[in-house]
């Protein structure tokens, strides 16, 4: 990894303080590329994820983005592995961190049980499981691509100069939906995968920053509304999002539906 390549880090908190806190402790001993760090607590749901990541990603001008949730914990080397394969894979536009989830105990020891599949709410990793995991996997360098472009962007690398070629994601798109859009519009453009590698390890809580996002949002209204725009756009109802003028893209920024998330009425949040 060249020592000048740096790389701008997006994240969007939402009441996330433990996870954001234990963040905010690893950046600086396990990430190992010159780094900026690109924050918004968006808690109040005054702005859609898409519009925050967006919002985000723009004030930043490296040559790598990282897009970052919450409720993960980071590992040594995360970051230059994972730049390391897009430089060493130019077939892939989207790299995904390993996942590591209930297994870590088993994982950071072999003498000791992985928890329950079922239980999204067990303990977070510390530094040091991270660490002995990152040892672990070190030289797994390989690659596993998402040919359904279903990657979840929990902890996800690109390059600049592809997200600002497709105009960054799809504000139509306002919580969920947006990932999975930007793959099939990476592949549809420049024939980029999304593939995950398996040396930067990072544990995922799965569903985390969700609940912490979701609040006073109806989240049966955002599936819906994701489930038909994503129809639109597949089916070419709606022109994607790179392909709008900017006079377009400009009206939709401003527009209520798009701008916003769906909030339940005081009364359907009492009682």
């Amino acid at each position: 990894m060249a020592s000048d390549t740096k790389l701008d880090i997006v994240v969007v908190a939402y009441k996330s303080e433990e996870d954001l806190d234990a963040l905010l402790r690893d950046f600086p001993k396990m990430t190992r590329m010159p780094y900026k760090l690109h924050l918004r607590d968006n808690s109040d749901n005054a702005m859609t994820l898409t519009h925050a990541w967006n919002e985000l990603a723009r004030a930043g001008s490296s040559e790598f983005i990282a897009f970052l949730n919450t409720d993960i914990r980071i590992s040594p080397c995360w970051d230059s592995r994972m730049a390391d394969a897009l430089i060493a894979h130019p077939e892939i536009g989207v790299i995904q961190a390993r996942p590591v989830g209930h297994d870590w105990p088993n994982l950071a020891d072999p003498t000791k049980d992985a928890f329950p599949l079922s239980n999204t709410f067990i303990p977070a990793p510390d530094p040091a499981s991270m660490t002995i995991i990152s040892e672990k996997v070190e030289k797994d360098n390989s690659l596993h691509p998402f040919p359904n472009c279903n990657a979840p962007f929990y902890a996800v690398m690109l390059r600049r100069v592809h997200w600002e070629a497709l105009k960054g994601f799809d504000e139509r798109l306002r919580f969920y939906g947006q990932d999975h859009d930007f793959q099939r519009r990476i592949l549809k453009r420049f024939g980029l995968l999304t593939a995950k590698v398996n040396n930067a390890a990072i544990w995922h809580r799965c569903a985390g920053s969700v609940r912490k996002a979701a609040g006073h949002v109806d989240l049966g209204a955002e599936m819906h509304h994701c489930g038909k725009t994503s129809g639109f756009l597949v089916c070419g109802a709606l022109k994607e999002w790179d392909l709008l003028t900017d006079q377009e893209r400009h009206k939709i920024l401003v527009d209520p539906k798009f701008c916003q998330m769906p909030i339940f009425r005081q009364e359907n949040t009492l009682g």
